[in-house]
């Protein structure tokens, strides 16, 4: 590349940053709003678009790589910093939905490093606006415009942080003691990672026993059934979801809740309250869950409680036994006898892996 390439790159950048610093202002709000509307709360989500420096070196660096300023996939960057190191990939689920990825330049970086290796990396996306957004006014300008998104817990970020800086001091290669005690730190950070969110889960689980001890039962019948699926945020963001997937819009059918009543009583539970006790227990599982199984599903009609049906199978799975789950899909005609098998195994084996994950 000549250096007439590299000036003419760097022209086209700099007459291009001011639409670059309003993608990347607006990016990071609109992450802040679709994870928000998931109920999850992050630490901090901070924008950049990159700095002359910074890109004169890639491109020089890039030893005739980059032909073309669009190649180059980080000029706009957000990080992601999520207080949970199991929140990490939870916030990754939901910017796969809202966004489109480019999977071939994304790369999970936790995964490559050798388990006798030292360090703490974050998952890197590489993305762009979805169609349904780039036809919007406010977003066509964005058409073309990538962004590179890290997600990483505070504990990976503090670890990358300190790592950085000790790196920047040191110019010489790390001595073999100096090595060990990284990885002892490393391992002691991804130990806390794990505690932090174990003990965020019992105090969360204590918390929804109180809650539900002492508070009133609310009773559950037809009228306040159809209330509480009409005014769920939970379930309501749920329907959505697989009528997205499905490509439908979601009705609201009284007689369908209303014939949900027996299955949910069925699956143990005979309040709204307990209802509400089911839905936060299952945080986290039941939304991917809808989004998998449905990927796989043609329908041409989605109603208002599928989400709460689905609450039901799930709460059987995980209080019952493999037969539970048979005899509750025959007896309320969910499945025909002749699938019994294949579905409840399906069932059973997406709900463990996404239990694994969570």
């Amino acid at each position: 590349m000549t250096e007439k390439d590299v000036s003419l790159m760097m022209k086209q950048f700099h007459e291009k940053q001011p639409v670059l610093s309003d993608f990347a202002e607006r990016l990071a709000d609109l992450i802040h709003e679709v994870l928000a509307v998931r109920s999850l709360r992050v630490h901090s989500i901070v924008s950049r678009v990159k700095e002359s420096t910074s890109l004169l070196g890639k491109i020089s660096k890039g030893s005739g790589k980059y032909t073309d300023l669009e190649q180059i996939t980080d000029l706009v960057g957000i990080r992601v910093i999520t207080y949970y190191g199991d929140e990490v990939d939870v916030a990754a689920n939901v910017l796969k939905e809202e966004f489109t990825i480019d999977h071939e330049k994304s790369v999970d970086k936790r995964g490559l490093l050798d388990s006798d290796r030292f360090g703490y990396l974050s998952l890197h996306y590489i993305i762009e606006m979805p169609e349904h957004r780039l036809r919007l006014t406010e977003y066509k300008k964005f058409r073309g415009i990538k962004a590179e998104i890290q997600i990483r817990s505070i504990l990976q970020h503090t670890w990358a942080e300190i790592e950085h800086d000790l790196g920047y001091k040191s110019k010489q290669p790390i001595p073999s003691d100096m090595r060990r005690s990284f990885s002892r730190l490393a391992g002691v950070l991804e130990m806390a990672d794990i505690e932090f969110g174990s003990i965020r889960d019992k105090l969360l689980q204590e918390s929804m026993q109180m809650t539900v001890e002492a508070a009133p039962m609310k009773t559950m019948n037809v009228e306040s059934l159809l209330k509480f699926v009409g005014t769920n945020a939970a379930l309501k963001e749920m329907d959505l979801t697989i009528g997205r997937v499905v490509g439908t819009n979601v009705y609201f059918s009284d007689k369908y809740i209303a014939e949900l009543m027996p299955l949910i009583r069925s699956a143990g539970m005979e309040s709204l309250t307990e209802i509400e006790a089911a839905l936060a227990g299952m945080r986290g599982v039941l939304h991917p869950f809808l989004e998998r199984w449905y990927n796989k599903q043609q329908t041409e009609n989605v109603s208002a409680g599928t989400a709460l049906l689905f609450l039901c199978i799930l709460h059987v799975v995980s209080e019952g036994t493999y037969d539970d789950l048979k005899h509750f899909l025959l007896e309320h005609r969910i499945c025909r006898s002749h699938d019994i098998n294949p579905v409840s195994k399906a069932i059973v084996q997406l709900y463990k892996e996404l239990v694994l994950n969570h």
